[in-house]
């Protein structure tokens, strides 16, 4: 697990964290991983309460696929995200290795929007819902306490 909740580290820590951890996490993470097929799996990252928007967002998980790291559990919540990360978040989804099995981003400001074009990210692979060791499961999506006025 990486567990960074409440670090303070905004979108400009985000970006130096970004630099850092490629020269002196991942060395020291990728042993404690999982391997499979040249996979590195983290099974959670927590990046919550950091107060981070979309670029800060943007960085992170430039980082993990730049570095090939598939998150399993990826805690976002109570940030500054919006519809600019709401399309990282998107693009991150049809581009990982592996599944997500569950992605908090409550506490946002993600429209509507944002959240549709997440669910169509996870409505283009195959992999949903994701082989789990215990059959498969669905999604595990929590976007509450967001900017989106008509969730129908």
């Amino acid at each position: 697990h990486l567990d960074l909740e409440r670090w303070g580290l905004k979108d400009e820590g985000i970006e130096s964290w970004h630099r850092w951890a490629g020269c002196e996490l991942l060395p020291l993470l990728l042993p404690s991983c999982a391997k499979s097929d040249n996979l590195a799996e983290l099974y959670e990252a927590n990046f919550a309460e950091n107060g981070f928007g979309d670029d800060g967002l943007r960085a992170v998980l430039k980082f993990f696929l730049e570095h090939s790291v598939s998150v399993r559990v990826l805690k976002l919540h109570k940030n500054n995200i919006g519809d600019g990360g709401a399309t990282a978040l998107a693009d991150f989804v049809r581009r990982a290795r592996a599944p997500l099995f569950e992605l908090h981003a409550s506490h946002n400001f993600i429209t509507a929007e944002g959240a549709e074009e997440l669910l169509r990210a996870v409505a283009s692979r195959p992999e949903y819902p994701a082989q789990r060791r215990h059959g498969v499961s669905p999604l595990w999506l929590r976007l509450e306490y967001n900017c989106i006025v008509d969730p129908a």
